[in-house]
């Protein structure tokens, strides 16, 4: 009856109750049997839910004797109480879990929902990383070894391969989201898969690899009706583009991802997408465009109270104002930005902009430059930003050659 129990990932009263109907013990009722393991080494707390332990589960799992039948009716009557339960409940009258796209997805697979469990499993996968994922990723390889659901599933291996990649194991990450990458299906994960792939091709200037998965991503995501995907692929694609100084192109996709995050109301992608094709216009030094597009992305930001977004935005506009020999709007610009930046305890950030604001000032102050860069590398060192320090050194020494021919 324990190997009942041991189906579920956690359990509360409420729910343990109804798996007891399924396999009762005769003449005990559930109340007296939850107060008999209650004093027991079987089960642990988890808060107001409740388990039976790891060593426990793993030795029932190995030697389960319930008829599959009896298995069924647990998963059913686990999936019921998740349709029946009330979430603002979770946690004392129905386990947290069971109302998780991990929990659905598991239970599904156990009936044999397959195509549904599947679903559920894609679902877990997409946003930011939670326990939801991980829990999903570890029900998913148990499932896959016990041949409830396909091994080369495309959501599962979706699943895994975004659980590495958003724990900053991007290396273990990328073999599988290639494999979903190739498959031939018009998903979702399919286009996601491509879009992060391209990126890591355009970052090892495979440019010809990443052309062609950034535009399969958009052709699926377009298929599938995912404007939001397409939206950061045509951005991704224009940020190629630009770094590949093919302009044209690059403005076309440009304007394109803000026509899109225009029409979603994605106001962050907007910002971020006009940030972006202002730095490609004072790459080409076309500076009135560059500024208006600055000023356009700076806008949005306060409106959606974004300062850190503005922050880095006023720094590349200063930095262009620099470029115009407009000085003294600089000046003001980089002031705001590290003004902002050191509200936000950004270290990283201002240790940036104090190397930009001494390029800024260059051979005009040496003494003011020099001060700035010094503070920059100071704050590098304390992040233990190595590559923030490299960049620094390397300025530092430039500079120092600069000036001596100067004296020469």
């Amino acid at each position: 009856m324990l190997q009942a129990f041991a189906i579920a990932e956690a359990l509360t009263d409420h729910v343990a109750a109804r798996i007891y109907e399924i396999v009762p013990l005769e003449g005990m009722g559930f109340a007296e049997f939850r107060g008999a393991i209650g004093y027991s080494n079987i089960i642990e707390p988890r808060n107001s839910e409740w388990n039976v332990v790891s060593a426990v589960r793993t030795e029932l799992s190995a030697r389960s004797s319930l008829a599959s039948e009896t298995v069924k009716a647990v998963h059913a009557a686990l999936l019921s109480a998740a349709s029946e339960g009330d979430p603002k409940k979770a946690g004392w009258e129905t386990p947290h879990y069971l109302f998780t796209d991990a929990g659905l997805a598991f239970h599904s697979a156990a009936l044999g929902k397959t195509e549904e469990a599947l679903r559920y499993y894609s679902k877990s996968a997409i946003g930011g990383y939670d326990g939801n994922q991980w829990l999903a990723a570890n029900f998913a390889v148990r499932q896959e070894a016990a041949g409830l659901i396909p091994s080369d599933a495309i959501e599962t291996l979706f699943l895994r391969a975004m659980v590495w990649f958003r724990t900053g194991r991007r290396q273990a990450a990328l073999p599988l989201l290639r494999r979903v990458a190739n498959s031939e299906r018009s998903q979702h994960e399919v286009a996601i898969s491509l879009h992060i792939v391209a990126n890591d091709d355009a970052r090892r200037r495979l440019y010809k690899e990443a052309e062609a998965a950034y535009k399969r991503s958009i052709e699926i995501g377009r298929k599938t009706n995912h404007a939001y995907h397409v939206a950061q692929a045509e951005h991704s694609l224009a940020n190629m583009y630009a770094k590949q100084e093919r302009f044209n192109e690059a403005e076309a996709a440009y304007k394109r991802s803000i026509a899109m995050r225009g029409e979603l109301n994605d106001l962050f992608g907007l910002a971020q997408t006009e940030h972006s094709l202002a730095n490609m216009y004072a790459k080409q030094e076309r500076f009135n465009e560059a500024e208006a597009a600055y000023k356009r992305s700076i806008e949005i930001g306060r409106k959606i109270g974004h300062a850190h977004h503005v922050a880095q935005t006023e720094h590349s506009l200063a930095s262009m104002y620099a470029k115009q020999e407009r000085y003294e709007e600089a000046e003001t610009l980089f002031e705001h930005s590290l003004g902002i930046l050191r509200v936000l305890d950004d270290k990283n950030g201002i240790a940036q902009t104090l190397r930009s604001r001494g390029l800024a000032i260059g051979l005009r102050d040496p003494a003011r430059a020099m001060r700035y860069f010094t503070e920059s590398l100071r704050l590098n060192e304390a992040i233990r930003n190595p590559l923030g320090i490299r960049i620094v050194r390397q300025t530092i020494a430039r500079f120092r050659r600069q000036s001596d021919e100067i004296e020469e």
